[in-house]
């Protein structure tokens, strides 16, 4: 399963996954949110997702400032 997290930032360090969908895509792909301290420093996929099976494309992950 694909993810990223935000330089720094560790997995055990996230504070909540919020449950979404990329609307950057057609289909609607099923991801998680990474929340730190009320901001978002990440994303995965989620496996079970019907479309991706996991996966993140290009347009998932955040871009840098």
């Amino acid at each position: 399963m694909d993810s990223f997290l935000r330089e720094g930032v560790r997995e055990e360090d996230v504070d909540r996954w919020v449950r979404s969908a990329s609307i950057l895509h057609s289909t609607g792909d099923a991801l998680d949110i990474a929340v730190k301290d009320e901001r978002v420093v990440g994303v995965r996929r989620r496996a079970e997702d019907r479309v991706n099976h996991g996966r993140l494309g290009p347009m998932d992950v955040p871009r840098r400032p």
